[in-house]
């Protein structure tokens, strides 16, 4: 400060107190009592809400609990069992009905044939 006619003048500036509190006032942090006042900055577990001043100028940053969802322990429905398992529907079924056609042809020729050598 400049000395005004070779007198100083000090100016009092009080001290004020800042607090990190939840809710319900339960001191969150450790206080800190200084020229100014702190920021609210985080805690952990918690989310700020609000600041509040007083008339001295302390400082009370409040702050609510995060609340963590808990899992209901419903129980977990079974998959349905599936129907009898059946083949792949490939459209194979007739080709093998007619092979098994040509191969029951194609024997009763040849037992024809051994049949007529012999006699």
């Amino acid at each position: 400060m400049k000395p005004v006619d070779g007198k100083k003048t000090f100016v009092y500036a009080p001290e004020v107190e800042t607090e990190w509190v939840d809710e319900d006032g339960k001191p969150l942090k450790t206080p800190v009592v200084g020229q100014v006042t702190e920021k609210a900055g985080t805690v952990d577990s918690y989310e700020f809400v609000k600041t509040v001043t007083d008339k001295n100028g302390n400082v009370k940053h409040i702050f609510r609990k995060i609340v963590k969802p808990v899992p209901t322990s419903k129980p977990t429905p079974k998959p349905a069992k599936p129907a009898a398992k059946s083949l792949a529907k490939t459209g194979s079924s007739g080709l093998l009905l007619a092979y098994a056609s040509l191969l029951s042809v194609l024997g009763a020729v040849a037992v024809r044939r051994t049949r007529k050598y012999r006699n």
